[in-house]
C-alpha cells in the first residue's frame, strides 16, 4: 500500500508500526493534529484552506510541504509501476484540488521522463475513488479474460462432432 511507503525515517509513528510513513504526513487525521499545532487548538481541514485563501504564511508552507509528499508518493507510483495514467484522489485533493499542481511544481521529485510517460489528473469523484478504481480494475479483468479466451465458434463445435452430419 502506498500509504506506507517511509517518506519522513525519523517521523511520527505509524499505525502499523513503523516510522515516517505517507500516511502520518498526508492522512486527515495527521493533517489536523498538524493544523492545530499551526494554527487554533480546534483548526481542521476547512480552516487550513481559508488560511491559504487568506495566504496565512503557516498555511501555505504546509501546503507546499504536503505537496512535496504528494510529489514523492507519485514518484514511487511512477518509478514503481510506470502506469499509463494516475488518478490522485481523497478528500484531500477533493478539498484542495491546487495541491496537485503545488506536487507536480516541487522541483527534484518528479523527473520529465517519468512526466512524459503518464497523465497525471485529479480525481473528480468526492469520496468514491478506491470504488471506482476497482471497478475499472474489474472491468479490464473481465475485458482481458474475454479477449484472450478460446471461444469455439458455435457452428464449427456443430461440424466438428459430427452433428451436422447426422441431422441430414
Amino acid at each position: 500500500e502506498i500509504g506506507h511507503i517511509t517518506v519522513q525515517p525519523d517521523g511520527e509513528l505509524c499505525d502499523c508500526g513503523r516510522r515516517g510513513c505517507l500516511y502520518t504526513c498526508l492522512s486527515e487525521r495527521s493533517l489536523i493534529k498538524r493544523i492545530r499545532r499551526l494554527s487554533v487548538p480546534s483548526a481542521g481541514i476547512d480552516r487550513w484552506v481559508r488560511a491559504i485563501g487568506e495566504g496565512e504564511p503557516w498555511a501555505i508552507a504546509l501546503a507546499d510541504e504536503v505537496g512535496g509528499y504528494i510529489a514523492m508518493a507519485l514518484k514511487h507510483i511512477l518509478c514503481s509501476y510506470d502506469p499509463e495514467i494516475v488518478i490522485v484522489g481523497g478528500k484531500l485533493m477533493y478539498s484542495l484540488p491546487d495541491l496537485l499542481g503545488v506536487a507536480l511544481a516541487q522541483k527534484g521529485y518528479i523527473y520529465d521522463a517519468l512526466r512524459s510517460g503518464a497523465s497525471i489528473i485529479p480525481s473528480f469523484s468526492k469520496n468514491q475513488d478506491s470504488v471506482i478504481g476497482a471497478a475499472i480494475m474489474a472491468k479490464a479483468a473481465y475485458l482481458d479474460n474475454l479477449l484472450n479466451e478460446k471461444v469455439e465458434a458455435p457452428v464449427d463445435s456443430l461440424v466438428s462432432r459430427g452433428n451436422i452430419r447426422e441431422r441430414f
